[in-house]
């Protein structure tokens, strides 16, 4: 995939989204440790492997600089729905880089044809419900100890749901 270049900065850099590689695990793992987020199950190097070579579920980094800030998981279902894990820095948070990483799942979902993007938020993580609210997604479904929320896709960038109510 090529680098897609969003119209945000950090400090003065543009942050831009690359492809994930397995030498990104050492950036991404803690941020996948904090509190709220699950890093997959493994050897730690082993899921870092298997999402860099996996031909359907896509992983992403933000960067700035050539800085690792945030990390996006993309995995399109069958359904046309897309589920993603969102990670940003402890030190990027608030920055624009979470909203950069919203904005290339928007784009992958557009480009792919998807209906709607999912992601399954810890209850206890009220940072991470009100980031993702902020970005339209809506209750879905509880999940155990989490809690679905659904942003559909739109053929256009800003496009408002039809409201047929």
């Amino acid at each position: 995939m090529r680098r897609l270049t969003l119209f945000m900065s950090f400090a003065t850099e543009p942050v831009g989204v690359r492809a994930f590689a397995a030498a990104d695990a050492r950036a991404v793992e803690p941020w996948l440790d904090a509190p709220g987020l699950m890093r997959p199950p493994g050897s730690r190097r082993r899921w870092a492997e298997r999402l860099a070579s996996d031909p359907r579920v896509r992983g992403f980094v933000a960067e700035c600089a050539g800085r690792p800030l945030g990390f996006l998981r993309y995995d399109p279902g069958p359904d046309g729905v897309a589920e993603l894990t969102i990670a940003v820095a402890p030190t990027a948070r608030r920055r624009g880089v979470g909203r950069a990483l919203v904005a290339a799942a928007l784009q992958l979902a557009r480009a792919g044809g998807l209906r709607a993007l999912d992601a399954a938020i810890d209850l206890q993580n009220a940072a991470a419900l009100a980031f993702f609210g902020a970005h339209g997604f809506e209750r879905e479904r509880p999940c155990g100890d989490r809690l679905v929320l659904r942003r559909l896709v739109h053929t256009t960038a800003g496009a408002k749901p039809l409201d047929i109510g």
